[in-house]
């Protein structure tokens, strides 16, 4: 169960001062250093609204609901594969669902040393999706308003094929995996909450509320800790 771990009381000293200073210092670069150069630019039926490196030579470019696909370039900078975001649930979700269905992708994660790729959809269309979030919706409108859930898709990294969906909240968006990839956290920005996902299995194995719009996340696999951010002002820690 996801837990949110006890506050702890900032440090006092110079030791942190020093490190934020040291830290920022290293960013900037000397006199002399060398500047980035435009090597290439790839241009094309694309509409990007983010992009991720897999750790195995390919980059996923998430073109969410202006293009309905999620594009796929090597480090050549060739398109091995435009992969749309049509699925028809009922093969993954057998009973559930009828007929074909679309995403729209946001952001990417990576598990398995890049061979797997989990892509978030900021909603789904479709029959049986009525009111699908968006960037406005407040979770705190419930149980007078809610809004459709959407679905994480897996793709292979071999064959660049959807192989399944994950349910997941309203308008999810940042992802965040175990080491062992046994695990998927999910930022639910329209329902202030994140999922927890079972890569085996593809379920959600528990759901923990957040402040509102909660959007960036990231797992620590020395604390088991997962820490998110939300846009309402606040970092919220759970132990896991």
């Amino acid at each position: 169960m996801i837990r949110r771990a006890p506050a702890r009381r900032p440090g006092r000293g110079g030791g942190i001062r020093a490190g934020v200073i040291l830290a920022i210092a290293l960013l900037i670069p000397g006199p002399g250093a060398p500047a980035m150069v435009l090597i290439h630019t790839i241009r094309g039926d694309i509409s990007p609204k983010s992009i991720g490196y897999s750790g195995a030579g390919l980059f996923f470019a998430q073109n969410m609901m202006y293009r309905h696909t999620v594009t796929v370039y090597d480090r050549d900078f060739r398109l091995l594969k435009t992969i749309p975001d049509r699925v028809e649930l009922s093969r993954f979700l057998p009973g559930a669902f009828s007929g074909w269905y679309r995403g729209a992708p946001v952001e990417v994660t990576f598990t398995d040393s890049g061979k797997t790729a989990w892509v978030s959809n900021y909603l789904m269309t479709g029959s049986g999706f009525s009111n699908p979030g968006n960037d406005t919706c407040d979770a705190m409108d419930a149980p007078h308003v809610k809004h459709d859930i959407s679905y994480v898709y897996r793709i292979d990294g071999r064959t660049l094929a959807i192989t399944g969906v994950a349910p997941a909240g309203s308008v999810p968006k940042y992802l965040a995996a175990t080491p062992d990839g046994g695990t998927l956290y999910v930022t639910n920005y329209g329902a202030d909450t994140i999922s927890k996902i079972s890569t085996a299995d593809m379920h959600v194995v528990d759901t923990a509320p957040t402040e509102h719009h909660p959007i960036g996340i990231t797992y620590d696999p020395v604390t088991h800790r997962v820490w998110v951010a939300c846009y309402s002002g606040s970092i919220m820690v759970f132990q896991d």
